[in-house]
């Protein structure tokens, strides 16, 4: 027997299996709404595959004869930096589009960007970014529970907007006390001295 499953707003990233390192599907029809698969393996033996999706459709029988086949869908859905020792991000047919599969789509590593759950939102410049389709199925909001969409288009994958790969903290001042060094590109830590008090911070880059 088949069944239907449905993942949507989610990251899926740092998984590894035998075959099939972020979703491995047998027996069933699935559907990925705004899913991003980054960074998932399948195990080194030859003969596996997908490190991101790994799917085998299963024959449906009407009165002992094949009537047809179990399905995968993927709408606006990333699965990219995925390693297997073949098809390295999906192995098996799907339909669907406006997804983004294969090649650099540009995200931040998995942290906490708000919401949740860890996400991997995309970067100033991601080829994902308002490349979404809006369909029946597209969630009104994104992983972190952020409004979908924030522009005319989605983005494509878990999270909408983006962020900067590279804050520029020059000319920036604190409101009291004194800056040691002044902000600046490229420099993490700092000492701010305060009337009575010093305190020491780091800038921790994303």
């Amino acid at each position: 027997d088949s069944c239907n499953v449905r993942v949507a707003n989610s990251t899926l990233s740092g998984n590894s299996g035998d075959t099939g390192g972020g979703i491995n599907a047998r027996r069933s029809n699935v559907t990925l709404d705004n899913v991003t698969l980054v960074g998932n393996k399948a195990a080194s033996a030859a003969n596996n595959v997908g490190g991101g999706i790994s799917f085998v459709p299963l024959d449906l029988y009407s009165n002992g004869v094949v009537s047809g086949q179990t399905t995968m869908s993927l709408q606006n859905v990333v699965v990219a930096g995925n390693t297997a020792p073949a098809s390295p991000d999906v192995s098996g047919s799907f339909t669907g589009s406006n997804n983004f599969v294969g090649g650099d789509p540009r995200l931040a590593s998995l942290g906490d960007f708000g919401g949740p759950n860890p996400t991997m939102p995309p970067l100033t410049g991601s080829p994902i970014v308002e490349a979404g389709g809006l369909f029946a199925g597209t969630p009104t909001t994104d992983q972190r529970g952020n409004p979908r969409p924030r522009a005319a288009r989605p983005n494509i994958g878990a999270v909408e907007g983006n962020v900067s790969e590279n804050a520029d903290l020059a000319g920036l001042a604190p409101s009291v006390g004194t800056l040691t060094p002044g902000l600046a590109s490229g420099t993490t830590a700092y000492t701010l001295s305060v009337f009575n008090a010093t305190r020491v911070f780091t800038i921790i880059p994303r």
